[in-house]
């Protein structure tokens, strides 16, 4: 069991390892980008710059992987129930990326379709389905919230998933990022396994990719169809307000039974009464002051800043 002191310093060492790893992304983006490699290249490129450095952490640290990363296998009620919970969810993700829509721009559809054209169907679910949902987890909700969350669950929830939305370096996928870290936190204490978010995180990304891959093919193989998956695209990105009070009823009633679904994870697995012990620990109230230090602060509005640059080239307003 660590003491206050121990937690703290671990904090610290794991917002140095945030800031060092934003810098590398960074620099290392920009490096891959002048190469003018391969897509694939660059997706590898990316994945590994946000996983080797917390690799190399874990190792310099002497981390027990299998028990601080919580790497438990679930059985298969649990997988079952993990996957309705996901399903149950979705639709509240779609909700907040459809709000973001009315302020900001969205180009991800734009370049999911024009990477699908340059890759088959098993590499780039690879690429954006299974790397992700290994090494991001790896990182976002092995390494970062489980080291908050000794010190918070509530609060090593909130800012696990902040630093996973700022991950994305766009505001308009912030925002789902952002409770979408949350929910995997949760679900993590709600399984006791990493592996819980990893399935979600590879459904989602995964569901992305067929979703692609599927309409592109029936357009190629039904003209009529083609036409629909062509307006489909020009619309793509515009929501106005009628469209989203159309998704409020869904959304309600999904959120509520993905709660119940939740409560049922927590139960099965014998961890609901320990939710709810960690979470009324006195440490989960006041402010964020004793997870955050200087290079963690540095790194947020240095993503920050990125981020706004990137909208402010979206909307043509910079080049």
């Amino acid at each position: 069991m660590e003491t206050g002191d121990q937690c703290r310093a671990r904090i610290k060492s794991v917002n140095r390892l945030f800031f060092i790893s934003l810098i590398l992304y960074v620099f290392g983006s920009i490096a891959i980008g002048t190469l003018k490699v391969g897509l694939g290249v660059q997706v590898i490129a990316s994945q590994l710059l946000i996983a080797v450095p917390a690799i190399i952490w874990i190792v310099c640290n002497k981390i027990p992987v299998k028990s601080y990363l919580r790497l438990k296998r679930m059985d298969g009620t649990t997988v079952f129930l993990v996957l309705l919970f996901a399903i149950l969810m979705h639709p509240l993700l779609t909700f907040i990326n459809a709000v973001s829509m009315l302020f900001l721009e969205y180009n991800i559809s734009d370049t999911l379709n024009e990477s699908s054209g340059q890759m088959p169907f098993a590499a780039m679910f690879l690429l954006v389905a299974v790397m992700p949902a290994c090494f991001e987890e790896l990182v976002y909700r092995g390494v970062y919230f489980h080291t908050y969350r000794k010190h918070s669950l509530v609060k090593g929830a909130l800012l696990s998933g902040f630093l996973f939305g700022l991950m994305h370096a766009n505001f308009n996928q912030f925002f789902y990022a952002f409770a979408l870290g949350i929910f995997f936190a949760f679900l993590i204490e709600a399984t006791g396994s990493l592996f819980s978010t990893m399935l979600v995180h590879l459904c989602y990304n995964g569901f992305s990719v067929v979703v692609l891959y599927g309409l592109q093919y029936l357009s190629k193989h039904s003209e009529e169809f083609a036409k629909l998956y062509d307006q489909a695209e020009e619309t793509a990105g515009v929501m106005n307000f009628s469209d989203i009070a159309m998704l409020v009823p869904h959304t309600v009633v999904c959120m509520a039974l993905g709660f119940f679904v939740f409560r049922v994870i927590a139960k099965h697995n014998n961890r609901y009464e320990t939710i709810f012990l960690i979470g009324m620990k006195k440490e989960n109230r006041g402010t964020f002051k004793r997870l955050t230090s200087v290079p963690l602060i540095l790194g947020i509005l240095g993503l920050l800043f990125l981020m706004a640059v990137n909208e402010l080239m979206a909307m043509g307003i910079i080049k």
